[in-house]
Formats: C-alpha cells, structure tokens, sequence
C-alpha cells in the first residue's frame, strides 16, 4: 500500500501521485467516494480490478493541551490573581486553557469573596459587635 493523493481530475479519470513520485491513472469508478483535489487516497489492487478509498483521517489526542488546560483551572482556583494572568497568556496559542484559567479564577476569586464574608459574619458574631 502506498502514500498517495489526488492531483487532478479530469472528466472519468482521476490522477493520483503516489510517493514514490509515479502517477497512476484511474477511473473515477474504481473510487468509492466522491473525489477531491487533495484527498489521501490508499489504493488496492489485484490482476483484474483497481479500488481507491479515502484515507481515514485519525485524530491524534493532544495530551500536552488537556494538560495545560487541568493545570491552568487548578492554579485558577487556588490563586484567582495568576488564573488571570494565565488568561492573557494562553489567549490566543490555546484558547481551551485560557477559558479554563479564566473560568476558574472567576470562581476562586468568589469562593474567597464568600470565605471571607462567612469569617468575617462568624468573627463579628463571636465578638459580639
């Protein structure tokens, strides 16, 4: 099986390249899906017939990204201040991590905001003022 990829289409047959730099004719019946300048293609073949199908496009999972992106709502939470600066860093190279970041130093930021309500309401009331 060989790398290859659509170059041209004309009329019923479709040119393919192949990456040894040949380039195989076929008609556009051998494929089995709708062809497009571009598309990766595996072909197959025995002494009487020639079947083209579309490479499957398998989508590697970026483990960096989902890391960063644990990392930056975890340090969001605890520290609401550098979640934010977490935000304008990460904005534009990883828009995932930012709105996490960003998400969580919002909600730090009210969970310190409520912690001290609480403290202060109990310290008031102990202290009787």
């Amino acid at each position: 099986m060989l790398v290859s990829k659509i170059i041209k289409i004309d009329g019923e047959n479709v040119s393919i390249g192949t990456d040894d730099g040949k380039i195989r004719e076929v008609k556009i019946s051998d494929l089995n899906f709708e062809p497009t300048i571009g598309d990766e293609v595996d072909i197959f073949e025995n002494n009487k017939s020639v079947i083209v199908s579309k490479k499957e496009k398998v989508q590697v999972k970026n483990s960096e990204t989902s890391t960063t992106v644990v990392i930056c709502g975890i340090v969001g939470v605890l520290f609401p201040i550098i979640g934010a600066i977490l935000y304008y860093v990460f904005k534009n190279s990883d828009p995932k991590a930012a709105a996490m970041a960003n998400k969580c130093s919002w909600i730090g930021f009210l969970l310190v905001v409520i912690y001290y309500i609480f403290f202060r309401a109990s310290l008031f009331s102990l202290l009787g003022i």
